[in-house]
């Protein structure tokens, strides 16, 4: 099947519009979680590590171990929400890539429909589906960290603040 120049072109520019908008979704997301992650728990815990030496300093006969152990683990949580971000933004920013890898092929089997196919496309294609496989591994790996740092930040935060109610005498 022969195509017109102008029907040539139509596919391509539906291709690109369709994949461009699944690229700049990714990468909101990215941008998006980022920013959840960043607000909510670095808010949490960072309070927490700046409030612990005041509330310490209030207390009539604080636990001044206990307390410091509150502000490490405090301190800990600030680093679980940091790493749990970095890998959220990763795992996007690989989303993003693949979809970049999904244009270009499909910009490929376009001209091969067309018959406008260049000399290096079926190596180019090859590459393609290599780079679009090792990306989907990362992006699984990825996924799967950020839980771990999430699921290790809750827990630092709440033996946080366990040892801040116990350096304050608070029994719980």
């Amino acid at each position: 099947m022969e195509f017109t120049s102008q029907e040539y072109r139509e596919m391509s520019d539906r291709s690109d519009s369709y994949f461009e908008e699944r690229i700049q979704d990714a990468s909101k997301r990215a941008y998006e979680y980022g920013v959840l992650v960043v607000k909510n728990a670095f808010l949490v815990s960072g309070g927490g590590l700046f409030i612990t030496p005041a509330i310490v300093q209030l207390a009539k006969e604080p636990d001044l171990e206990k307390a410091a152990l509150a502000g490490g683990l405090f301190a800990g949580a600030v680093l679980f929400a940091l790493f749990a971000n970095y890998f959220i933004h990763i795992n996007w920013m690989l989303h993003e890539q693949v979809w970049r890898h999904y244009r270009t092929k499909d910009q490929i089997d376009i001209r091969k429909l067309a018959k406008r196919a260049f000399n290096d496309d079926p190596e180019d294609q090859k590459t393609l589906e290599v780079k679009i496989s090792k990306n989907i591994k990362w992006i699984n790996r990825t996924f799967y960290i950020p839980h771990i740092f999430a699921f290790s930040f809750v827990v630092v935060f709440i033996f946080a603040c366990f040892s801040l109610y116990q350096a304050l005498g608070i029994g719980i």
